[in-house]
This record gives structure tokens, sequence and C-alpha cells, in this order.
């Protein structure tokens, strides 16, 4: 995967060689699908809702062919660098209005320049989700408006989906294994928990958990990939509104101990919310084996540990976490959150 400046060659190596203002309006065009414009970025997702949508506009609404979601391990990147857009709008003084308006981003990442360890992510065709019924179990996402909206289609679908408690069937949970199953290996368990959490669940509903976890058993428990000791101490961080992501924590957390355990509460944190990337920050676009796939945040910042590739960046966000993947759609798009028509 390759921005499309770096694939024209004349991409950067690290985001500090671009000068600020190039590096404010790339930011600004790559976020408002100006294609125009090279950019240096790569879209990148923590939402499954968000990728699925995405997904389903560019197929049915753009008559796109072989669209695929993609999930990324950033556990095994070592030359990459990803930074929530959130941060970015911040740090180079972009305005939070009309299209780019903050919270249309909070579940995008930026990749800078090339992710070319083919190991670290598993792919999956839209039309194979389809035929396995991803219509049939999500029958929301099946409008004619809603294929048409991006942002707006994504919050729309989210209420639905999260109004009342659903409970599943055991054939359901089959299916959503089906999903998970497209992505492959390590992929497959987080993947169909994460197709799971897309609705509201009873999680306190021992019936519903029994029958989650059954339909689940054999597939493996990325350790490595999730981070067993990230689970095993409970998540630390939330995003205000990704009812989905927080929903996915709480579920994996179920699993890795098989049994639901309420999941520590923080003076800072509102129900259902919790954010999703384990991400990279670095001057040189390296991380180093012993410090790979962290993402800086607040803790840091009060620990005078701010990343040196945003030291002359006005940066101020605690929004981050310590998670392990995002998702992306279709290597082909750069485009970001904020959809062109709302």
């Amino acid at each position: 995967m390759i921005s499309s400046a770096h694939l024209a060659g004349h991409g950067h190596h690290s985001i500090h060689e671009i000068p600020p203002l190039r590096a404010k309006e790339m930011l600004e065009s790559h976020l408002l699908w100006d294609f125009t414009c090279s950019s240096e970025f790569i879209s990148w997702t923590s939402s499954l809702l968000f990728a699925l949508q995405h997904a389903i506009r560019k197929a049915y609404f753009r008559n796109e062919s072989d669209v695929c979601i993609c999930i990324l391990n950033t556990r095994k990147l070592e030359e990459v660098s990803i930074y929530p857009a959130t941060v970015l709008l911040k740090a180079y003084g972009v305005r939070g209005e009309g299209k780019l308006r903050h919270e249309y981003y909070i579940a995008e990442y930026l990749a800078h320049g090339r992710i070319e360890d083919t190991d670290s992510f598993g792919v999956a065709r839209l039309e194979d989700l389809l035929s396995r019924g991803l219509f049939a179990l999500f029958r929301e996402m099946d409008d004619e408006e809603t294929k048409k909206r991006l942002y707006n289609g994504v919050a729309q679908l989210r209420d639905k989906f999260f109004a009342q408690p659903s409970s599943v069937t055991a054939s359901e949970v089959k299916s959503l294994k089906g999903f998970g199953m497209l992505f492959g290996g390590e992929f497959a368990l987080p993947m169909a928990v994460a197709f799971l959490s897309l609705r509201l669940r009873p999680l306190r509903d021992e019936n519903f958990l029994k029958r989650a976890l059954d339909g689940l058993r054999g597939l493996e428990i990325p350790v490595d990939f999730f981070g067993e000791d990230y689970i095993a101490s409970g998540p630390k961080f939330t995003v205000r509104g990704l009812h989905e992501v927080a929903q996915f924590m709480d579920l994996m957390w179920a699993i890795f101990n098989e049994k639901f355990e309420a999941r520590p509460q923080h003076s800072h944190e509102d129900a259902l919310t919790q954010q999703l990337s384990n991400l990279s920050l670095d001057s040189g676009g390296r991380v180093e084996p012993s410090s790979r796939a962290h993402l800086a945040n607040d803790r840091d910042i009060a620990n005078d540990r701010e990343p040196a590739c945003l030291e002359e960046l006005d940066w101020d966000d605690s929004s981050s976490s310590d998670a392990e993947y995002v998702r992306f759609v279709d290597d082909s798009d750069t485009g970001g959150d904020a959809e062109e028509e709302n």
C-alpha cells in the first residue's frame, strides 16, 4: 500500500521534511477528497462500521468494482508512522468548520508513505462478505438512501444499531465467524468480534455471552496481535461516540477471560466509548523493535515524553489509546472521513 505521492516518486521520507504550509494544504486536500492533489497519506479507520459504509458506498453509489476491506496489525510495522487525523488537524491549525469539522475525523488515522509488510494485514472482498449474508444480518445497510451517505450514513446506522440491545442466534454467530475467517489467520477472531459488535449487545446476559463464545470457539486468540497485557489490564482511553469500538473492547475482554467482567470505569469516560489504535510516531519514520507501535498520548505529554515527530507542532489531544489495529478500505482510495455531499 502506497500513497499517491510516493507512488509518483516525490514523497518525503518523514512528515517533518514537508514544509508546514504544504503539509497543511495536503492534509486539507486529502481529507476533502481532492484527488488533483498528490497526497502522501493513506487513510485508515478504527471503526469497522465506517469501513463497511465506505466500501458499500464505493460499490453501490460510485459503481466501483473489487472493493476490499483490510485490517492492519501495526505491531508488525517498523518503518511507518500513523497519525490520528484530529491530531494533525489541530497541529497544523486547520479550523474545524464546514466539511473539515474535526468530529468528522475521530475515527480516522493517516499513515504517511507506504506499508510494504504484507504479513501485517489481512484482506477480504466486499463481494464475499455480501455473498455470505452481510445485508441479511445488517439489513439497515441495504438502503438506497443510506448507501449514498458516508459520515451521515455511519451516524444514522450507529443510531439504529445501538437503539436497543439485540441478542444473537447460534446461526448468526456462525455467519459472523465466517465473515472473520475471510480475513484469515490471526485476524479471524478480532474481525468476527468486530462484526458482532456492530449492534448493541446485552453484554451482561449470560446466555448471550455463552452463545457468542461457543460460536467463536476454534478461532485463534491473537494474544501478541491484540496485546495480552492490554486486555488483561483493561481499556485505558476513550473516544466519544464510537459505540461499536467500545463494545468490541468489552467483547474481546470477555473472550480473553472466557466470561464477561465489567470493564473498569474511569472518571473521564462515558458509556460505550473506546478508541482503537496502536500507532507509531517518530521523527525518522522508524520504530525500533523495542518500542514499536507506540502511540504517544496525554500521559507522555505529562511525563515530558512528547514524540519527536511532533516537537515543532502544537500537539494537544488526549484521545489516544494503546490498542492494536485500524482498518482501511481499498488501497486505491486515499479519501477521508468527511463525505463529498452531506
